[in-house]
């Protein structure tokens, strides 16, 4: 019980660092495709900010690929959406305040929002966030095969550390059987005292039984 309750520790730490370190991974991932998607940013044609219809990540040109990006103003108007979302319905992304990051997860996707700010040729700023998302598909199939192995790999090591446990404890206890079979000849008049090599733990024990004994035996003549 003991050992099931330690490996069991042990594995939903792993567990909860892997998925930690994953969510930082992919955190650091997206905030990369933001830096890249801010740099192809064009002055708009009517001020403001655009972006090409394809951009350099071929993922974002794809339809339902896994990898998202959109662009709204401050008040949720779209300024531009990623190929990889045509035909897609998307909640909406909210706003953030400019040089701000937020990233979060729901049941669909892992988000980053990112707000940043445009002058246009007129001088006035407009406030932009752009978001960027990744299918939580991609991430919890990762997550399940560590999982997988995890809990394959830390069941065998259980079984193998009961099995060493078990010949262990069988070889630390094998003197007192020793004893016993002694004891059993003492009873059968086979031997009148235990004359066997045992541990010196086991000493004091077999000790105290020679000399009951020897008394014993005195008494009786």
């Amino acid at each position: 019980m003991v050992l099931v309750v330690f490996l069991g520790l042990i594995g939903y730490l792993l567990q909860s660092a892997q998925r930690s370190s994953l969510e930082s991974s992919v955190e650091s991932q997206l905030l990369g495709h933001v830096y890249v998607l801010l740099g192809e940013v064009q002055e708009g044609d009517q001020g403001g900010v655009k972006l090409p219809e394809a951009v350099a990540d071929p993922r974002l040109n794809r339809p339902d690929s896994g990898l998202y990006a959109e662009l709204n103003t401050s008040n949720g108007n779209s300024q531009w959406r990623s190929g990889s979302l045509i035909g897609m319905s998307v909640p909406q992304a909210g706003s953030i305040a400019a040089g701000k990051q937020r990233f979060y997860e729901d049941d669909k996707a892992y988000r980053l929002l990112y707000g940043f700010g445009w002058e246009g040729l007129d001088g006035e700023l407009t406030l932009y966030t752009l978001r960027i998302s990744l299918d939580r598909k991609l991430i919890d199939r990762q997550t399940g095969s560590f999982q997988t192995v995890l809990w394959s790999g830390l069941g065998g090591l259980g079984l193998l550390l009961l099995i060493v446990q078990g010949l262990v404890l069988h070889w630390g206890l094998l003197p007192l059987s020793w004893v016993s079979q002694d004891l059993k000849a003492i009873e059968n008049g086979e031997a009148d005292k235990l004359r066997g090599e045992y541990p010196k733990e086991l000493k004091p024990l077999t000790g105290n039984i020679n000399s009951l004994l020897e008394h014993n035996r005195i008494q009786q003549e």
